[in-house]
This record gives structure tokens, sequence and C-alpha cells, in this order.
């Protein structure tokens, strides 16, 4: 039984912590490849869950970690139910109707197929969330995310469509709606976040920003990243809990480049490999040239790809810590006044977020 006596007076201070350490994230990472490959694939959801409880169970906030419920088989028959009454039923009627309809009917068959493939990644990332959520907890009291996943995902289609439409100069409406719509669904067992970030006031920003995208190669987009978090976090509370964000956009900056360095370097070095390894298998080879081009191109794909798999431990130490250094809390967080809530949680995983492979998002 966890002790939920409030432990931080008003006007106090705390940031959240990482224990975690790069040795042990690489031997995550192994043992997780090792039984996928020994499962053919399988252990997939396993592994997922192993990565999570590892990074729940190493953050830590007022002496406390976090800690993560969620089971490999619970993702496993979420993936098998989305596959098998959705994506599998979607895929066969859009299939027979293009083949059935006259051509100049084909492309509006389309146009409906892409428009159920938003509205269900929509629905996805709002079940993917609330699975999460309800499968952690800090100090024995757990998170949970209310309203309707549908809903999410009609709104969540609607406004792909206006980021379409728009060039994406709608992206500052489309997050500030994104988080205040999961964060006022959000709850630490029976306290609900708020949250109240508008998109107006961003837009100047992200003007300037989206200007510069092209002649800055995208790094001016960390301005506005920078800009949106800290007018998130600054219109959001829990309990009395208040939240600030510290980084400046050159912070930002410099986490993103010294990634794109790391993963740069790794492909260089795939890259100089794979010519090396394949040059001697060339030599007198009866291929065409654009033949030897694909096979020289394909084995440059695998050696890239476990090439980057080398390093991910690396680039998940830095996110980590970059992102626990830089959020401070403060207010006076009044645990001893919450409960514990019986609200229902998802008996099975987050499905079309699996299907979609969206776990980045968590």
């Amino acid at each position: 039984m966890h002790d939920v006596a409030a432990n931080m007076p008003s006007g106090s201070r705390a940031r959240v912590s990482w224990y975690g350490k790069t040795s042990e994230l690489y031997a995550l990472l192994a043992t997780n490849i090792l039984f996928k490959i020994l499962t053919l694939g399988v252990f997939t959801f396993w592994a997922r869950t192993r990565k999570r409880r590892y990074f729940w169970s190493h953050v830590e906030f007022l002496g406390d970690r976090f800690e993560y419920h969620g089971r490999g088989i619970e993702l496993f028959l979420g993936m098998l139910f989305v596959a098998a009454a959705v994506l599998l039923p979607l895929a066969i009627a859009s299939s027979l109707l293009t083949l059935a309809l006259p051509d100049e009917l084909k492309a509006i068959v389309q146009v409906f197929y892409f428009i159920a493939l938003g509205f269900l990644t929509g629905a996805g990332v709002f079940r993917a969330i609330r699975y999460r959520l309800t499968r952690s907890a800090w100090r024995g009291l757990r998170f949970g995310l209310e309203g309707r996943a549908g809903r999410f995902g009609r709104d969540y289609l609607f406004r792909t469509f206006l980021m379409l439409i728009t060039l994406s100069l709608h992206r500052p409406w489309f997050d500030a709606w994104y988080y205040r719509t999961l964060l006022t669904s959000t709850r630490y067992g029976d306290q609900h976040t708020e949250s109240r970030p508008e998109g107006g006031e961003l837009f100047g920003t992200y003007l300037v920003c989206w200007l510069l995208m092209v002649p800055t190669l995208g790094l001016s987009m960390a301005a506005y990243r920078v800009a949106f978090l800290r007018h998130l976090v600054a219109r959001t509370t829990l309990a009395g809990l208040t939240v600030s964000f510290d980084a400046t956009a050159r912070d930002l900056i410099f986490l993103r480049v010294g990634n794109f360095l790391i993963v740069g370097a790794v492909l260089l070095v795939a890259l100089g490999a794979s010519i090396t390894w394949t040059t001697p298998l060339m030599i007198g080879s009866t291929l065409s040239a654009d033949n030897k081009s694909v096979a020289i191109g394909l084995i440059f794909l695998v050696f890239g790809a476990i090439a980057v798999t080398t390093v991910l431990p690396l680039l998940w130490q830095r996110r980590m810590r970059f992102f626990c250094t830089h959020f401070v809390f403060g207010g006076a967080l009044a645990v001893d006044h919450i409960r514990a809530t019986t609200s229902d949680a998802p008996q099975v995983g987050e499905g079309l977020e699996a299907a979609f492979d969206f776990d980045a998002v968590g």
C-alpha cells in the first residue's frame, strides 16, 4: 500500500527523474529482438510491454516510481480483434467494390477507403492512449482517459483534412485541439486534468517557423515546438499541480541535430560496409547494371536497419534525459484527497494503434 500523503507543499518545485541506464536499454533491445526472431515476430507485443514497463519503472517523481501494468497478451488480442473485425473486412470490401464498379467510380471508392483509414487512425490513437493510461499508475493510483474513440476519430479526420487544404497552416489549432481533448479527458484517480491551449495565440510563431522551414532544413520548427509546449503546460493543471517547460529552441535543436548526426554516422558506416561487402560479389556477376544497383540498395537497407537499431538505446536515453530535465512541476499536489476510481478499462490492447504502428506516440 502506497502512502499518498501530500508531500509537495505550495510554492515548491520538483522535476521528474530518469534512472534508465544505456547498458540496460541495450540488454532490453537485444533480448526483445532475439525473441522476435525466434517467434517470427509474435513476441512484438510482449517486447513492447517489456519496453514500456522498463521506461515507466525508471521514471521517478517525488520519490516514487511509475508503474506499468499492461500485458503482452492484451496487445496481441487487441491486434487480432482489429485485424479480423475492422481491417480485413475493410480491405475485402474495398477490393470487391473496385473490381465490380466501372472505372469512373473506382476513384470514389478509393477516396472513401482513405477517409475510413483516416477515421480509424484517429480512433486508434485515442484507444492506444486510453489503454496506456489505464495501465499506468503512480503511488498505487491509476490514470485513465474518458471519452469516445469514435468522436475523437471523426474530429481527427476533419482536422487532418484542414491540415491538408491549408498546407499545414492549421497546425497550431490542430495541436491545441489534440492536446486539449486528450488532457481534459485524462484523470489521475478521481481527479481530472484541466487544459486550455489556444491555437490562435501560436499562429504568428508558427507562421514564421513555417516560412523558414525550407531554408533552415526544418530546424525552425523546433522554435514552434518549444513555444507550443510552454503554452500548453502553462495552461494545464492536475489536482493543484502546475507544469512549466524551461527548454529553449536551441536546446531542442541541439537534441535533434545530435540525434541526426548519430543516425547519419551509423548510416555512413552501413553504406561503407555494404559497398565493401557487395563489391567482390558483384565483380564478374552476370547481373545487369540496374539489377546490381537494386541488390546493393537492398543490402544497404539491411545494413542500415541494423545500424540504426544499434543506436536506438542512445536515442531513447537522450530523449528521456532531455524531457525529464526540462519539465518543472510546481503548485501544491494534494494527493491525500485523491481517491481510486472504478471506471471501466479496456480489456484488450490498443489494436488500431498497433495495426498502424503508432508506438512512437508513447
